[in-house]
C-alpha cells in the first residue's frame, strides 16, 4: 500500500532590514512595514502556477529597529561620490529623493528607482513610489545584493525597468533570495 504524503512548504527565511531615509523625507515605520510585507508577498506568490518560471519563494522581510534618518548629502545621488557617501551609512536600505547615477550610468533628466551595492550589502531607493511598485523595486534591489543580475524574462522581479507586474521569481532566483 502506498501512502501519499503532502509536501511540506518550507518555513520562510526572514531577512531583517535596517531602513534609513534622507532627513527631508517623511517615511513612517508603518509605510516601511507595508513595503516589506509587499516584498514578501510578491516573492511568495506563485502567479502562474506553471512551475519553475515562478516559484512560491518563502521569504519574508521585517524592519530592524525604527526607520532612521541621515543628513549626509542632499537626498540626491547624481555622482559616484554621492552614491558612495550614502552607501557608507549604516543600514541595508537608504531612501532618497532622486537617483540619477548608478554603477557607471548617469542620466540627467532620468530617475532610477533604485541602485545597489553588493559589496556593502546595501541599496538605495527613491521615495514616493506607489506601494506595489515600491515592493517590486525593493525586492529587485535586494536581489542584486544577494547576487542576482537582471533577467530577460518579462514579468520577472529582476527584469528592468521595474513595473507593478514584475512579480515572478524562478526556482534558482528563489535560492538567492533565501
Amino acid at each position: 500500500m502506498h501512502v501519499a504524503i503532502a509536501a511540506q512548504a518550507p518555513a520562510p527565511t526572514t531577512h531583517r532590514l535596517q531602513v534609513t531615509r534622507y532627513s527631508g523625507i517623511e517615511l513612517p515605520d508603518e509605510e516601511v512595514d507595508a513595503i516589506l510585507a509587499e516584498m514578501g508577498r510578491l516573492l511568495y506568490t506563485d502567479d502562474d502556477g506553471a512551475g519553475p518560471s515562478d516559484a512560491a519563494c518563502a521569504v519574508e522581510f521585517v524592519r530592524e529597529g525604527t526607520v532612521g534618518a541621515f543628513d549626509t548629502g542632499s537626498g540626491v545621488i547624481s555622482s559616484p561620490k554621492e552614491r558612495d557617501e550614502v552607501f557608507q551609512l549604516p543600514g541595508t536600505v537608504k531612501v532618497v529623493e532622486i537617483i540619477q547615477w548608478c554603477e557607471g550610468r548617469a542620466e540627467i533628466n532620468f530617475t532610477y528607482f533604485g541602485c545597489s551595492n553588493r559589496d556593502r550589502y546595501t541599496f538605495a531607493v527613491i521615495d514616493g513610489l506607489p506601494p506595489t511598485l515600491a515592493g517590486v523595486v525593493w525586492a529587485h534591489e535586494f536581489g542584486h545584493i544577494r547576487g542576482l543580475g537582471h533577467s530577460e524574462e518579462p514579468g520577472n522581479v529582476m527584469s528592468t525597468p521595474a513595473r507593478d507586474e514584475n512579480t515572478r521569481v524562478s526556482d534558482s532566483e528563489c535560492r538567492q533570495f533565501r
